[in-house]
Order: structure tokens, then C-alpha cells, then sequence
């Protein structure tokens, strides 16, 4: 058994009264802090489990079963990450990541952006960084579990976000017909 640090991002009612508090405490949910930062509640976990996955989904289930009405939207570290934030968490500044990812220093390859959220700022997946620090630096970082977990659990979540605002049920089909036809991704999730 290992102790992984997460974080929960969710929504519903104040998780932070006396009794909810309890009921999350009797519930299992010992092992976090409740908080909330700009109207946006959290909960910081240390929970000991096997793996990353196994810990993100019991803190999951176990503060939406209690709480009726919270609905978890997102879990930090978060995947999509600026230049300013691989600095940090790798210790180099923001300029030496810009070398990197401009070829001007280091091995070359960077990883591509993954997102642009406009034409001069670009974000990348941290999983994919992290990768890239391993195989052409020989550098390992700290990082708390399994990037690639807590990157398709976030994945997930966006699903189960998004499909419960779509109203049209034509498109709802239409992606429901998609996913159970992805025979990639029934095979990679199948043990």
C-alpha cells in the first residue's frame, strides 16, 4: 500500500457544515481536508491505496454517496499544464521550459502542445512532459501516483460533464453509438 495526494474539485451543497463534515468523516473520508478557494469546494486527500486509480475512485464514491448532491467535476494535479507551471513543478524557470519547447536547449522532441487557449498561450499534458523528462533527460519526478490515472479520470468526468448538458438526442445517440463501437477503447480499459 502506498499514500497518494489528490485533490477533488467539486460542486453541491457546502460539504464544509458540522454534520456533513461527520458523515464524510464515518464514511471514510478520514483522510482529507475540506476547503473551498473562489466559490469552488475542495478536497485535499492523502488516501492510502494500491494505486492511484483505486484511491481517486473510493474518495470519489464515497464524498458523492454521502453528500446527495455533490457531484465531482475535476481532480489536481491538474493534466493540462502552462510553461510558468512545469517550471514550478519540475524547479526550472519559465524561460528554460520555453528553451525546451523551442528546441533553443535540451535534447529536442518536446512534446507538442496539447491545447492552445490562444494564438501565445499553449498548454501541455503534463503525463506526456513528465514522459519526455524520463526518456531523454533520465530525470524522474515526484509526482503523487499515476499521471496517466488521474488524466483519465479528469477525461471521465468531462464526459459525464458534458453528456448530462447535451440535449439533443439525435447527437446523444450518435456519441453513445461511437463509444460502443471504439473497440480500442473497450480493449484498453478491459483487464
Amino acid at each position: 500500500m502506498s499514500i497518494f495526494d489528490f485533490t477533488l474539485l467539486f460542486t453541491g451543497p457546502d460539504a464544509q457544515t458540522d454534520e456533513r463534515l461527520d458523515a464524510l468523516f464515518e464514511a471514510g473520508c478520514d483522510d482529507a481536508t475540506f476547503g473551498s478557494r473562489e466559490n469552488i469546494q475542495f478536497a485535499d486527500f492523502s488516501r492510502e491505496a494500491e494505486t492511484m486509480a483505486e484511491a481517486i475512485a473510493t474518495a470519489v464514491e464515497t464524498l458523492e454517496r454521502t453528500v446527495e448532491g455533490v457531484q465531482v467535476f475535476r481532480i489536481e494535479p491538474e493534466e493540462l499544464v502552462s510553461p510558468a507551471v512545469i517550471g514550478a513543478r519540475t524547479s526550472r524557470s519559465d524561460q528554460s521550459i520555453t528553451y525546451l519547447y523551442a528546441g533553443v536547449r535540451g535534447p529536442g522532441d518536446f512534446p507538442s502542445p496539447a491545447a492552445w487557449v490562444d494564438a501565445r498561450k499553449k498548454l501541455w499534458r503534463w503525463s506526456e512532459v513528465v514522459s519526455w523528462f524520463r526518456v531523454k533527460k533520465g530525470i524522474e519526478f515526484d509526482v503523487t501516483g499515476s499521471v496517466e490515472a488521474i488524466a483519465l479520470f479528469n477525461s471521465i468526468l468531462d464526459i459525464r460533464l458534458h453528456a448530462k448538458r447535451l440535449q439533443n438526442d439525435k447527437e446523444r445517440r450518435v456519441l453513445k453509438e461511437f463509444v460502443e463501437k471504439d473497440t480500442e477503447l473497450h480493449n484498453l480499459l478491459t483487464v
